[in-house]
């Protein structure tokens, strides 16, 4: 029997029959790659912050912060660019990677002479050497973005996870064998660096194509309406999703940014697999789907109510139980950071219907409302947080909270208007799976205070949260839950039969 999940997928025209079987394989090879990719790195960054301090992490995280910046300049959106024009031709694709690839070389050699200047701007001496050596990272990324856009155009999603899973295994268990040895902030380094190398070397292979001597301004030109809008989009989102790091870095130091961001990495972590499967499978099966907004608007709706089931819980019960899920984790020299975790993740609750939404404007070409929402929406993040610093580093989090309520339904309305669907219709579909989150978060926090910090307290809570909010969901027959209970005894009995 055929593993599918056929029910996530409506299809309303039958044309598109195609395309949705082709979705249904990408959600179930995404979701394997997104389970095997939760795996290695929860795996990996326990190790690793079993053996690494709290500051080796800071002082990593300083790097990347900026490294970040530059990856959206290198990138140029150019991926995204490659799935959502219909109208590139073959000898457009060398054009596009010498475009990266020099881009790549650019900004690295910014970073390498540069090095001293970064190190200087924390007061962190130790931090050039480590920036000129991770300078190189750059001409990794001068050479992703095509092989990216051409496997993820054709929804070569087999190959991607194949890709990702392969260069995160090798790139972990280098890294953690480098940090057992003593080679502290250089195993991280050596990580992001092997990672990236790998997943664009396979990912080149996999994709086969090779780059022409040609270049075309014409090809530029195709791309160059969707990168100028897309690339100022995000770039104000990068200031605004890494300001926080950047003033923590800046004005708390090494050890306390350690703690945040580890913080702010454990959260982001199923949000980045879960809403990664939703967002690169969707993002070309909406791209395609521009001529139907009828269906486009019906398998929107079932995928952020799908999106809502699999990732909200694990935000829930990390937001209600943060102390539990580090000391278990971590261990007691990360305790400190478990209020930041629980704030964090109400943010990234709200921040990845955001992510989602954006992903859809995208792929209808509408970067230009794209950016003029992003321009409100993070000025008032940035704002927010410069304000949250006179405060502490609480005030830094409330802030993030704060601003990802004020600036979600804005966002939302322009969605609305890009595929004239109702707001209304959105919360609609919602209200039952919120009430049943609400109450998976109640259950789960008293239930947290029957046992000490173990792995029984951490399993309890875990399952008389998702109990709870199983039976809520079942009592008012949303149907959602009914459909995929459907398909589940559907394939059990079929399984048993054969």
């Amino acid at each position: 029997m055929e593993f599918r999940f056929a029910f996530l997928i409506q299809e309303t025209v039958s044309s598109l029959q195609p395309l949705k079987e082709k979705t249904i394989a990408g959600l179930q090879w995404n979701l394997i790659g997104q389970i095997g990719m939760y795996v290695v790195t929860l795996g990996g960054t326990v190790a690793l912050s079993r053996i690494l301090s709290p500051a080796e992490f800071g002082l990593f995280g300083m790097l990347t912060v900026l490294s970040s910046l530059a990856s959206l300049v290198v990138g140029l959106g150019l991926a995204h660019a490659i799935v959502q024009n219909q109208d590139l031709e073959p000898t457009d694709f060398s054009s596009i990677f010498w475009l990266n690839l020099m881009l790549g070389v650019v900004v690295g050699t910014i970073f390498f002479f540069g090095a001293d200047y970064i190190a200087a701007f924390y007061r962190q001496p130790e931090l050039a050497t480590v920036t000129r050596i991770f300078s190189f990272i750059f001409l990794i990324y001068g050479c992703s973005s095509v092989p990216l856009g051409l496997l993820s155009k054709r929804l070569a999603f087999k190959e991607l996870v194949f890709s990702q899973l392969v260069a995160a295994t090798i790139s972990y268990g280098t890294s953690i064998a480098m940090a057992f040895y003593g080679w502290g902030v250089w195993s991280l380094v050596a990580q992001a660096i092997i990672n990236h190398l790998v997943y664009v070397c396979i990912n080149l292979y996999l994709c086969h194509w090779s780059p022409s001597i040609s270049f075309s301004k014409s090809a530029v030109r195709k791309i160059a309406r969707f990168s100028r809008n897309f690339l100022p989009s995000q770039t104000l989102d990068f200031f605004s999703q890494n300001l926080d790091m950047l003033l923590i870095g800046k004005f708390f130091g090494k050890t306390e940014l350690g703690y945040y961001g580890r913080a702010s990495a454990l959260v982001q972590l199923p949000v980045n697999s879960i809403g990664n499967v939703f967002n690169k499978t969707f993002f070309a099966v909406f791209a395609a789907l521009q001529p139907h907004p009828e269906a486009l608007n019906q398998n929107y709706l079932r995928a952020v109510k799908y999106l809502s089931l699999c990732l909200m819980p694990i935000l829930v019960l990390t937001a209600v139980a943060s102390d539990q899920v580090i000391l278990f984790l971590f261990g007691s020299a990360w305790v400190e950071m478990a209020p930041f975790a629980s704030f964090l993740a109400i943010s990234a609750a709200i921040s990845s219907y955001n992510n989602f939404n954006d992903s859809v404007i995208t792929s209808q070409g509408r970067t230009d409302l794209l950016l003029r929402i992003n321009v409100a929406e993070k000025l008032i993040l940035i704002i927010s947080i410069v304000i949250g610093l006179q405060y502490g580093l609480t005030g830094i989090v409330y802030a993030k909270i704060g601003s990802s309520i004020v600036t979600f339904i804005p966002k939302l309305l322009v969605l609305s208007h890009v595929i004239k669907l109702p707001a209304k219709k959105w919360f609609g579909d919602q209200r039952w799976i919120f009430v049943s989150l609400a109450v998976c978060g109640i259950c789960g926090y008293w239930t947290s205070r029957l046992f000490d910090y173990t792995l029984l307290n951490l399993m309890t809570l875990t399952t008389c949260g998702l109990l709870a909010m199983l039976s809520v969901l079942l009592l008012v027959r949303e149907h959602s839950v009914m459909e995929g209970w459907t398909w589940l005894k559907n394939f059990l009995k079929q399984k048993k039969n054969s």
